[in-house]
């Protein structure tokens, strides 16, 4: 439980109380912004949304045994009659309020907050620096996809008392959501994962998409430091700037601050390799996972984590589910799921995982990438072209501008008899059980709103 005074809060907040005592405190772990999983303990904070205005769910929360809310000032003078006998903390807007309470609950702390962004591998980057760094401090971490302007605030408040880092995932659509959200957090360190093509439809251009990342630069001073992934070659040109803060990178390549060195593939499921000397054996596949992981070695080096804790923290970490997960069913086919979410640069990751596989015939199905915008049709052809014609066997795709994947595979010589783009799983679920066989490999791909992972249920 994290306590503060009522009337600290205030000014911060530039709010105002109804029938409240200023002199009270509130518990802001317990800050909930939906009214269905309220309790009594909870404090309600209506968010207008695109769907929805929390504020029509103001009494409902009262009637489950709530004794606070927050209230736009505008709703409160709009609804004065059945808003006047409630204790309320009145504040011009209740984002604001929300993203305010969390700069002000963070500022509080001592807490150091490490910020990770990137167009692929935020999630998994993000957790691995978790795991290595509750091996030795109290950590909080982004939940979920809780990376944007309502979830970070929510995770910062949740934070137990006692916090020693905050390890915050900061996603974006749009130039300034990164901002806002640095303003919030003020992260001492940063990491970039690349800079690939996601969001391209609002940004307009791979260095648009550079400059919005960079906000997460937007409050260092020259204590900070910035992580930067050298085998992006947007990301290598930055490191060569000069800036008001600090700067490390990683990468393959002699020159780098952290070398990655001596890769090498056990089978699928796994891949060694050596980061300045020290020896790490990943448990999730996919070679780009060497250089996400290289963030968790990095991070822990610059919080002083011993070696040993390092390594255990980096080996042990299983990944999340939907991401690049790898199994064998009872059929004996491997499948690799990863629906969670698509941009060309994961789905180009996927499949080279896939190529690596030995011994086994290889299928993808593959689905729509979302928020390409005009660069749609673009996008999926180019996905058409990191298909390896040699090691793929079958390409099934699904969805609006999937077909693009398949044509392009076709024009560069891949047999037509071999690309299927289908208008269900279930079409796609029979020419899967029709071919697939025991000893085969799967990859399921997509962007998170096509739910790619509903053929397994027919296959």
């Amino acid at each position: 439980m994290k306590f503060i005074n009522i009337d600290e809060i205030l000014k911060p907040l530039n709010a105002k109380l109804n029938n409240v005592d200023k002199k009270s405190s509130i518990d802001v772990n317990h800050i909930c912004i939906d009214s269905r999983t309220i309790d009594e303990e909870s404090i309600f904070l209506p968010i207008v949304g695109e769907n929805f205005d929390g504020h029509q769910f103001i009494q409902k929360a009262f009637d489950k045994g709530i004794k606070l809310s927050f209230c736009s000032k505008n709703h409160y003078e709009n609804h004065y009659e059945t808003m006047k006998n409630l204790p309320l903390i009145i504040v011009e807007d209740t984002l604001m309020a929300l993203q305010n309470l969390a700069r002000y609950v963070i500022s509080l702390s001592n807490a150091k907050v490490v910020a990770i962004t990137g167009s692929t591998g935020k999630t998994t980057t993000k957790d691995f620096i978790y795991e290595v760094l509750r091996q030795k401090y109290k950590v909080v971490k982004t939940l979920g996809n809780f990376n944007n302007h309502i979830g970070m605030p929510l995770t910062i408040l949740g934070a137990e008392e006692g916090t020693e880092i905050f390890v915050l995932e900061m996603g974006m659509n749009h130039f300034g959501e990164i901002h806002n959200l640095a303003k919030i957090a003020r992260p001492d360190y940063a990491v970039i994962t690349n800079i690939g093509t996601s969001h391209i439809e609002n940004l307009g251009s791979q260095e648009g998409i550079l400059k919005a990342k960079m906000e997460i630069t937007d409050y260092f001073n020259e204590d900070c430091t910035l992580i930067l992934n050298n085998e992006d070659k947007l990301l290598d040109g930055l490191y060569q700037e000069p800036s008001r803060y600090k700067k490390s990178n990683y990468g393959f390549d002699d020159g780098v601050d952290y070398k990655i060195t001596d890769i090498e593939s056990d089978n699928y499921f796994q891949h060694n390799y050596r980061i300045n000397q020290m020896e790490m054996k990943l448990s999730v596949p996919g070679k780009h996972n060497v250089l996400n992981s290289a963030n968790g070695v990095i991070i822990g080096k610059l919080f002083e984590v011993d070696d040993d804790s390092i390594k255990k923290a980096i080996e042990s970490y299983q990944g999340e589910k939907m991401r690049l997960n790898v199994v064998k069913n009872e059929k004996g086919i491997i499948i690799i799921n990863d629906a969670y979410n698509a941009s060309p640069d994961s789905m180009k990751s996927s499949l080279e995982m896939i190529k690596n596989i030995d011994g086994m015939r290889r299928i993808v199905f593959l689905g729509d990438m979302f928020e390409m915008g005009e660069h749609s049709i673009e996008g999926h052809r180019l996905v058409g072209d990191y298909v390896d014609l040699e090691t793929t066997d079958l390409c099934i795709t699904i969805g609006e501008f999937a077909n693009h994947i398949g044509e392009r595979l076709i024009e560069r010589g891949f047999e037509e008899e071999k690309v299927f783009h289908v208008e269900s799983y279930d079409e796609a679920a029979k020419i899967l059980n029709d071919y697939l066989k025991k000893g085969d490999a799967l990859l399921i791909k997509g962007s998170r709103g096509m739910m790619m992972e509903k053929i397994l249920e027919k296959i």
